[in-house]
């Protein structure tokens, strides 16, 4: 998915708070590990991903979306972006499917929606 957002086929849309979530999961040991074995670091990482993704604001959503805590969150940065697919990490988010107009999709999924799968 990278390749296709450098080559503007689609668009990252991402917020504060999932980047600071990047950041997060970036900086556990088994992808810190991975990264100084490339010669990378977090901040090289998520510097590159700021470099694609456009920074959105959050829309508003009523209610509960589901059981996950920083599920509203995605979902309403999706709404503002006016996003088409969310390509979540979590496995509860997926089992939703769908919210109002945005799928949610696995990464292979993704991938084949692209061309690229």
């Amino acid at each position: 998915m990278v390749d296709a957002a450098i080559n503007n086929t689609i668009d990252l849309c991402t917020s504060a708070v999932l980047v600071a979530e990047l950041r997060e999961v970036l900086a556990y040991p088994k992808f810190a590990k991975h990264l100084t074995a490339i010669g990378e670091s977090v901040d090289s990482c998520v510097g590159r991903y700021l470099a694609l993704a456009m920074l959105t604001a959050a829309a508003a959503i009523e209610g509960a979306v589901t059981a996950g805590p920083d599920d509203g969150h995605v979902i309403a940065h999706a709404l503002s972006a006016q996003a088409g697919v969310i390509v979540p990490g979590d496995a509860h988010l997926l089992d939703l499917k769908r919210y109002q107009h945005i799928s949610i999709v696995t990464p292979t999924a993704a991938l084949a929606m692209i061309g690229n799968g």
